[in-house]
């Protein structure tokens, strides 16, 4: 977050991860979300309940679900019913904690993203190829002058 917004920015900061099912870019997007929340339990002593990646989880590195929109959506445990919907559940560990206050809808939702950025609605709505490359879109708002999420 640091790298986008700056004390005394006025315009708001839109953040999206864009994540398509079964790469191996959600995977290391997977870990690295782990990673940090090892991390905040070692330096800042925060109780995870996760101390090390278990041997399970190192196998299924590679493993495709193919009966699964987004697995990284799975894994937060959200009960969203495919929705537009900022998560507040807490079933998957806090590895995910990170995603859990940001909206999230699958990219066949893309219109209700009209509101909010009508600009990536356009670019998914126009090309057909990038609307099936993408299968979930996480989104958070910086306002402006403020670090309060929208």
């Amino acid at each position: 977050m640091a790298r986008i917004w700056r004390d005394g920015q006025c315009r708001d900061v839109k953040i999206y991860r864009l994540l398509s099912t079964g790469t191996v870019e959600e995977k290391i997007y997977q870990r690295q979300l782990t990673k940090i929340s090892l991390s905040d339990a070692l330096i800042d002593d925060k109780e995870t309940g996760m101390n090390a990646f278990t041997s399970q989880e190192l196998k299924d590195l590679f493993t495709l679900d193919e009966n699964t929109e987004c697995l990284t959506h799975d894994l937060l445990g959200c009960s969203c019913q495919k929705g537009i919907i900022t998560s507040t559940t807490t079933t998957f560990t806090e590895k995910f904690s990170e995603l859990k206050s940001w909206e999230h809808l699958s990219a066949g939702m893309v219109e209700r993203l009209q509101e909010v950025d009508p600009v990536i609605t356009s670019a998914l709505s126009q090309e057909p190829a990038l609307r099936n490359t993408i299968s979930y879109i996480f989104h958070r708002a910086i306002r402006g002058g403020s670090l309060t999420s929208t």
